[in-house]
């Protein structure tokens, strides 16, 4: 996992050390001004972090702002949409917004895994 707003200018090559052992990087964005330095390398995964790492505020609007932008400037890409998901309305919107996949970590693991897995793995088809 690479941070955009970390790496900026390095960022392709970090990129380019990932490649170098036959994996591929994620991108983590969180902000269009990051996510431009993202679309100046050949980045395929974009994580798109919900949380805003300067003041650890989540705002799902975030993914709803820069989703659309990816799938404009690199239609292929694979987008996952990062932290704040803690139900499967959250998970729903988050795919209707434009992410591939969803990186969830605490809404699993607070109370019945199993059950919040099920939940969030089914987001949309459970009402």
């Amino acid at each position: 996992l690479l941070i955009a707003g970390v790496l900026h200018k390095q960022l392709d090559k970090f990129i380019m050390e990932v490649e170098k052992t036959g994996a591929e990087a994620i991108i983590e964005v969180h902000t269009p001004e990051e996510l431009e330095d993202v679309l100046s390398t050949d980045a395929q995964i974009i994580g798109i972090n919900n949380r805003n790492l300067s003041t650890f505020e989540i705002d799902l609007e975030t993914v709803k702002q820069i989703a659309p932008i990816i799938r404009k400037e690199r239609p292929d890409a694979i987008i996952i949409a990062e932290s704040g998901v803690r139900t499967p309305e959250d998970a729903l919107q988050m795919i209707e917004s434009g992410a591939d996949a969803i990186l969830i970590g605490s809404a699993i693991m607070e109370g019945d895994t199993y059950t919040n897995t099920y939940k969030l793995v089914h987001a949309g088809r459970i009402r």
